[in-house]
């Protein structure tokens, strides 16, 4: 019977510690801290077959060094998004703790073990996504030939669309790297003619098979549901909670998994918003977009660490501080 075990992270945010036991194998699941009280998980065993960690944050992977400086020397699974970002969280953890007067719970050579004996397994969504595409477009084609129609919505997002794509594959054709452009291995999978081919080959099915009608529709669904997500998330950073369960009531917690999830999101959501102001008809509509510029607006002011002093008494957004200003206190700390 598999046993697990919460050696931290149980109605809290911060100190993620999951002792797994098969009764043949023992592997741990993240080794993190509460970077706002500087508490840690209780110590798990050094004798594990394995150690996973989830994604690249201090509640999660902030004390992985400190089991390798107590003898562990297995394997640590993790995607390579993790680990760059990890080795640049868990310096400047040292460096953050010393400058507060604080013993550090690992040193560089610790951090230098974990590195040495960290395993990437990564998950390639690019070709999740070629595949996904694909089997759309085989599907289009199917019920083209079944039906023995065909049509195209024309309008002038195409053009744009098509510029685009003409635009990555010139700078293909001409690069230096022809194989690493296509592909996107080694270098960046985001930025590769495939990838961007597929996104286009994505736009291009979505606008033929729903109407302009239908499209404006779930579009609007999904900016008054970011609209209302931003909403909580702007309590939560006011310390103003409103679930009920204590894991929730710290102004980090938000739908969209973090505060950086949740900058990121209102700053794709401030464009689209102004757009739909413009296009939309209905004079209701206009008004709550206009709003939720506003709001959106405030929030991403409210979530950036360098518009705002690192402690704010008078509107209680301390918590929010901490955890925001350590977002991003890493790449400020190389850039010195």
């Amino acid at each position: 019977m598999v046993e697990i075990k919460f050696l931290g992270g149980a109605n809290e945010v911060g100190r993620a510690a999951f002792l797994i036991d098969s009764g043949i194998e023992k592997f741990l699941l993240d080794y993190g801290m509460n970077v706002q009280q500087y508490t840690i998980p209780q110590q798990p065993p050094t004798s594990l077959d394995g150690l996973f960690i989830s994604h690249a944050h201090l509640d999660h992977l902030g004390m992985l060094p400190e089991i390798y400086n107590r003898g562990y020397n297995q394997k640590t699974f993790l995607t390579k998004t993790t680990k760059d970002l990890s080795q640049l969280l868990l310096y400047d953890a040292i460096k953050v703790q010393t400058a507060q007067g604080r013993p550090p719970f690992f040193l560089p050579t610790d951090i230098e073990k974990f590195e040495k004996h960290s395993e990437v397994l990564d998950f390639n969504k690019q070709a999740l996504m070629v595949i996904l595409v694909f089997v759309a477009l085989f599907a289009q084609m199917v019920k083209i030939l079944i039906s023995g129609k065909f049509s195209a919505n024309l309008n002038k997002t195409h053009v744009a669309v098509s510029v685009l794509f003409l635009v990555y594959l010139a700078s293909t054709i001409f690069s230096q790297d022809k194989y690493g452009s296509f592909w996107g291995w080694p270098r960046i999978t985001v930025e590769s003619l495939l990838t961007i081919t597929c996104l286009c080959l994505f736009y291009f099915i979505v606008s033929n098979i729903f109407s302009k009608k239908e499209i404006l529709i779930s579009m609007t669904i999904f900016l008054l549901s970011c609209l209302l997500a931003t909403l909580f998330g702007i309590l939560q950073l006011l310390g103003l909670f409103i679930v009920p369960l204590n894991f929730t009531k710290t102004g980090s917690f938000n739908t969209f998994g973090s505060v950086g999830n949740f900058g990121n999101i209102l700053a794709i959501l401030l464009p689209l918003l102004t757009v739909f102001v413009v296009t939309v008809k209905e004079k209701w509509l206009r008004i709550i977009f206009g709003v939720g510029i506003v709001i959106t607006a405030i929030s991403l002011l409210l979530i950036n660490p360098l518009a705002w002093p690192t402690r704010l008494p008078n509107f209680g957004l301390e918590p929010l501080n901490s955890t925001a200003v350590g977002m991003i206190r890493a790449p400020l700390s190389l850039a010195k």
